[in-house]
């Protein structure tokens, strides 16, 4: 991919005095896509997009300690028939670092949006450090998305509430009309919209 052609690129615009962005505080707003995938994350982290997703720091890398990642998946439709844990734990399967699944799948299902994710434990190969990783596929309104998330494992107190604001936030298929203003429409399957 030539760096003028990027799959993924950021944007900031000044928003509008009659928006209707609203965060919690201490964090801000993602929305990948036109908002197919959207999430919170903490205000102060980084976002750095690159070729195949979105990642989201919570220091300027190499002194991060945790990454986020996150990137809208293109499935066929016979995906639909797939369970997300097949999915979760298939994303998972290709990783050449050993991973340890520690603990059963997570399993969410929030009004027309279902989500599974699933944490595993490894040594980072060039470190030699004990690290965490957790793998979420969620899909709703004909959306699918993709979000990782890497920490070092005596990080987990301070860093899995991070998580659990990811994927208490998120949401799929809310497609913005107006990035400066925040007007959105829901995207209720895959035939519409």
């Amino acid at each position: 991919m030539s760096e003028f052609d990027p799959k993924f690129y950021k944007t900031d615009l000044p928003l509008r005095k009659d928006h209707q962005w609203t965060a919690t505080p201490g964090f801000r707003i993602a929305a990948l896509d036109r908002g197919a995938i959207r999430f919170e994350f903490p205000q102060d982290w980084i976002c750095v997009p690159d070729e195949d997703s979105v990642k989201f720091y919570d220091k300027e890398p190499p002194a991060d300690s945790c990454r986020l990642a996150a990137s809208r998946q293109r499935l066929p439709e016979a995906a639909n028939r797939i369970s997300l844990d097949d999915l979760v734990t298939g994303a998972a399967r290709g990783d050449s670092r050993g991973l340890q699944q520690t603990a059963e799948v997570v399993h969410v299902r929030r009004h027309s949006m279902e989500l599974a994710w699933v944490e595993f434990q490894f040594t980072d190969p060039e470190l030699k450090h004990e690290a965490r990783s957790r793998f979420c596929f969620a899909r709703g309104a004909g959306v699918y998305a993709l979000v990782t998330f890497e920490f070092w494992q005596e990080d987990s107190e301070k860093v899995i509430p991070v998580w659990d604001h990811v994927m208490n936030t998120m949401t799929l298929g809310e497609f913005i009309l107006d990035p400066q203003s925040g007007v959105r429409v829901q995207r209720n399957s895959p035939e519409t919209g």
